[in-house]
């Protein structure tokens, strides 16, 4: 400010004194509060009291309460069990297929090609082709239609459609209608599959 002087000792007072009021004892600063030691500091680890006044009067001596009560009887905690109960099941908890079984069922895994890793679900008459079927390859080398799966006798048989590119059955071309086991590998173009049979 303008209107301030600079006391060296005490700092900036007001410029209408002739000299510094702290030094010409003018004023007096108040004396700093006493310091506090950590040990003087209530804890406030027990229950309120009421005092006198109305006031709460922390009561240091007392435990601390870790499970305290509802005014039924019941633990805080319990009213928070009965909503989220984790340990029971639910009528409307179970899930339910929509569907019946259609028999034998299995999995198609990707062992090489660009879908590698992938799993596609296979059942009786899934047909596999370029543009359209069960399974769809979108793959130059795979004929539209290109191969049909069949169950016969409880087991899957793989049927070519006289692809130009052929199917072929652990690394043999196939000329009718194959039967396949489990693990058995079976490409169409530039993809590998192996055969997973779900059992019931």
């Amino acid at each position: 400010m303008a209107n301030e002087l600079f006391c060296p000792t005490h700092g900036p007072y007001d410029a209408s004194y002739d000299t510094c009021p702290y030094c010409s004892g003018e004023y007096k600063r108040p004396a700093p509060p006493p310091s506090l030691s950590e040990d003087d500091l209530p804890t406030d680890l027990g229950f309120n009291r009421p005092q006198a006044g109305g006031m709460p009067m922390v009561d240091t001596e007392a435990p601390t309460e870790l499970n305290p009560r509802h005014r039924k009887g019941k633990r805080f905690l319990d009213h928070d069990e009965e909503e989220t109960d984790m340990g029971r099941q639910l009528q409307e908890d179970i899930t339910e297929l929509d569907f019946e079984p259609t028999g034998l069922m299995g999995i198609l895994w990707v062992k090489d090609g660009r879908r590698r890793g992938k799993i596609y679900p296979i059942e009786d008459d899934t047909v596999i082709g370029r543009k359209s079927g069960g399974l769809i390859l979108d793959d130059p080398k795979v004929s539209n239609p290109h191969a049909k799966f069949k169950v016969e006798d409880d087991q899957f048989v793989v049927w070519d459609f006289g692809s130009r590119n052929g199917t072929y059955v652990n690394g043999e071309r196939i000329r009718e209608a194959t039967i396949l086991k489990e693990n058995d590998t079976i490409k169409m173009g530039d993809t590998t599959f192996v055969l997973k049979i779900l059992s019931d």
